[in-house]
């Protein structure tokens, strides 16, 4: 489309959908506790958070042609760069500078490949191409743009403004759906920024049509579509935190009022006591966040400004490649409801909750519905409506602390076959293909992890696992797998702290099985 005609379009557009009538003064106002961070004023504990990244980036006194090898990650290393200029030490400012130019050399910049245009390749030698770069690496240079601007030199100012542009370019050219909560999140202020600053009408318009295709469909059922992810919600904090900084109303405004909903949605599904968000989840990478680190998890460790208290490794654990996003938060500081705060250092029991989560672009329902409870010691979650294949999903979760203080757990894995929902103090589980007297492959499985977990506590219909037991109408046969290879374990569940061992029970559905009918019913019972 010609560019003149795509802004006529773009602002036809935004002056026919109703929700273009956004009023900024009709958003509810909430009391809240806003920080901002300087390197000299973190905390012990926010200080070992950032020093333990940075400090396992680069090390005092290390060369950068160590550091920047044809294998780094693209991505975490502009976040290097931010951390460097945060921190501002000897050599760090001017490393920093080395990095960003770098960095800008590996941009994609063929403007006759529209798939390409503006992303990042992953990293110098790689093949890979990861379309989410040009939102990570671009909004990590709008930070350094915005924050260092007159400390930067000019030629390097003009290559990350163009950079911008590019990956602006790209991103409008892409026009990932609302649905696609971080990313879309991101892209809409990349759009926007890009074309406030630079005077690209196209851009500017683009931007603010996602940002209100992203509240619309909030707004429809107060959920995410990215629904409750560990990993993910942080991200969008990321996200909706760059709109509140560095975005112009009417952007700005949307952001606070998007970032206080995240919040209350984050609030409401974490346990302080286990430390760990109840699921289902909508993309996770783990079942404990205190052995990987999940982005949400950084967020809730500023807010709980405790390291006992923080869902966080205790050593880098898992996944410690994401504390790169450190540097991020604290140049967008941290902006929470005062009311919420609490909820992140207080175990208290929460009610029964139910949600609906609009992501037509999952197989199965349009509609999918999640329940879950919190107790102070256990919680579970589950999701109705889906049927896309992909480890990344939970369908269904128990959690529960053993006497060592450690999380053990149940899934029910994303794998297309189930719909799962609870209650108070029951798990169901359902054949998740209606209309087909046969689940697919005429089987189902859950995954357990439990330091009790041996073979002969399955082998009737209470599970005995240390703390919890696991009361269970068996009506089928059942087969029990022992994983102790942590591979499987991340390709079939996304799983990707390590255990020892994890139970793997497969149940067989006989032929003859009434659809309507639950395929498993669990009664968890702590027993502490």
């Amino acid at each position: 489309m010609h560019k003149g005609l795509r802004i006529v379009y773009l602002i036809s557009i935004f002056m026919l959908t109703p929700w273009a009538c956004f009023d900024a003064l009709s958003l509810p106002k909430q009391d809240l506790l806003c920080e901002t961070f300087s390197y000299h004023q973190l905390t012990p504990y926010q200080k070992s958070l950032f020093e333990g990244f940075v400090q396992s980036s680069i090390s005092d006194g290390q060369d950068l042609d160590e550091i920047l090898t044809p294998v780094k990650s693209i991505r975490s290393t502009i976040r290097l760069a931010s951390a460097l200029m945060f921190r501002n030490n000897k050599d760090d400012f001017q490393n920093a500078i080395n990095i960003i130019e770098w960095i800008l050399a590996h941009q994609y910049t063929d403007i006759t490949d529209q798939y390409t245009y503006g992303t990042w390749k992953t990293s110098v030698n790689s093949e890979k191409i990861d379309l989410n770069w040009r939102e990570f690496i671009a909004c990590e240079l709008i930070i350094i743009y915005k924050t260092y601007y007159d400390l930067l030199p000019q030629s390097l100012q003009q290559s990350i403004s163009a950079a911008i542009i590019r990956a602006a370019e790209g991103s409008m050219v892409r026009d990932v759906a609302a649905e696609y909560t971080n990313i879309s999140v991101m892209s809409a202020f990349l759009m926007h920024f890009a074309g406030d600053e630079f005077d690209k009408a196209d851009l500017s318009a683009s931007g603010i049509l996602k940002a209100k295709r992203i509240l619309e469909l909030y707004e429809r059922h107060h959920a995410f579509s990215e629904y409750n992810s560990p990993t993910y919600d942080g991200v969008s904090l990321i996200g909706f935190a760059l709109w509140r900084k560095f975005g112009t109303d009417p952007l700005r405004t949307m952001g606070i009022h998007l970032e206080q909903a995240l919040w209350t949605q984050i609030s409401l599904n974490y346990n302080p006591q286990l430390k760990n968000m109840v699921g289902p989840h909508i993309r996770s990478y783990g079942m404990d966040m205190t052995k990987y680190v999940a982005i949400t998890g950084i967020w809730i460790a500023l807010v709980t400004k405790n390291a006992e208290m923080a869902p966080l490794p205790l050593i880098e654990g898992a996944k410690y490649f994401e504390m790169s996003n450190i540097a991020t938060i604290f140049h967008l500081g941290l902006c929470i409801p005062k009311s919420l705060v609490n909820r992140f250092n207080t175990a208290n029991t929460r009610e029964f909750t139910e949600n609906q989560v609009i992501n037509p672009y999952f197989d199965g329902d349009t509609l999918k519905t999640t329940t879950s409870i919190i107790q102070k010691e256990w919680m579970m979650g589950a999701m109705w409506g889906n049927r896309r294949i992909w480890s990344q999903i939970y369908s269904g979760t128990i959690h529960w602390k053993n006497n060592d203080n450690e999380i053990e757990w149940l899934l029910v894995p994303g794998d297309g076959k189930t719909n799962v929902i609870v209650s108070e103090n029951c798990m169901k589980i359902y054949n998740g293909q209606p209309g087909n007297l046969r689940l697919r492959g005429n089987n189902f499985s859950v995954y357990v992890y439990s330091t009790k977990a041996e073979e002969i506590n399955f082998k009737s219909d209470t599970w005995n696992l240390g703390l919890m037991q696991l009361h269970f109408n068996i009506i089928q046969p059942y087969s029990i797998e022992e994983i102790t290879d942590p591979e499987i374990l991340s390709r079939e569940c996304a799983i990707s702290e390590s255990y020892a061992k994890v139970m793997k029970i497969t149940f067989e559905v006989p032929k003859n099985f009434n659809i309507r009918m639950p395929l498993l019913e669990i009664k968890p019972v702590y027993v502490n």
